[in-house]
């Protein structure tokens, strides 16, 4: 009965978690890593009369317009002209409340987008040799592979609870071979990188020269929001209650 509460209580805590990564922001701009990691940025804003606060929020602005992470919505009016109210209203919520998982999905998206128009560009291009606009393409491009990781990473630890649904039916039904402890441990240990991420990733950037050097300030300023914490915490807990599952079991045995 103890150990049907325990797998109860997993229960709760798994459905809890799937539902929470579709409507909580799963990553924020951490403001001080972007003060430390984004400083010549910064000092450029401050430079033409901004203050330190508003040129921390537009640099913020500046890297998610580079990555194109506004992509979840159409940021353009119906003559083809761009929404600026309507992208300035995305970036606000990009930088004050988080990054959503279809935002990221969706920068994923845009970034390919932009490559594919670039590449484009660059063979329409006939004032450049075949070498010069290779060269410009791999300067110019913005590899999509950080966000896929990123967006793949966040989808395992999905799937991760949603497992522990599964296994923590199972285990209310005494069906054999439950094993919740790899998978809380894996949850566990993801959700914690995702929060350490400007810590693990931390890299100073001096200079922007490529858009493609947006990605790795990107990483450096980003850390998990509330939600990680809440998936950490709820994978720990669920940690422990399947290794006092498992004694529970072998004591019954004895």
């Amino acid at each position: 009965m103890v150990k049907k509460a325990y797998y109860g209580i997993t229960l709760i805590i798994a459905i809890g978690l799937c539902f929470a990564l579709v409507c909580f922001p799963v990553l924020k701009y951490n403001k001080d890593s972007v003060n430390k990691n984004a400083r010549f940025l910064i000092n450029t804003y401050i430079e033409k009369g901004y203050t330190e606060n508003e040129s921390i929020d537009l640099t913020i602005d500046e890297i998610s317009k580079a990555l194109q992470i506004f992509g979840n919505i159409d940021a353009y009016k119906e003559d083809g002209s761009v929404d600026y109210d309507l992208l300035n209203m995305t970036l606000s919520r990009l930088r004050n409340k988080g990054i959503k998982y279809i935002d990221l999905v969706s920068g994923i998206k845009n970034q390919v987008e932009y490559n594919s128009k670039l590449r484009k560009a660059l063979k329409a291009d006939e004032t450049l040799t075949r070498k010069e606009k290779s060269a410009q393409l791999k300067a110019n491009r913005i590899n999509p592979f950080t966000f896929i990781t990123l967006v793949i990473t966040i989808a395992l630890v999905f799937a991760s609870a949603f497992l522990i649904i599964i296994r923590s039916i199972k285990g209310l039904l005494e069906l054999k071979k439950v094993k919740l402890f790899r998978i809380s441990l894996f949850g566990t240990i993801v959700s914690l990188g995702l929060i350490m991420l400007p810590y693990i990733f931390k890299k100073q950037i001096t200079e922007i020269t490529y858009p493609s050097q947006y990605v790795n300030l990107f990483i450096s300023c980003v850390s998990g929001s509330a939600l990680c914490y809440y998936y950490f915490f709820g994978f720990l807990i669920c940690l422990i209650l399947s290794i006092i599952a498992k004694f529970a079991k072998r004591e019954r045995k004895f």
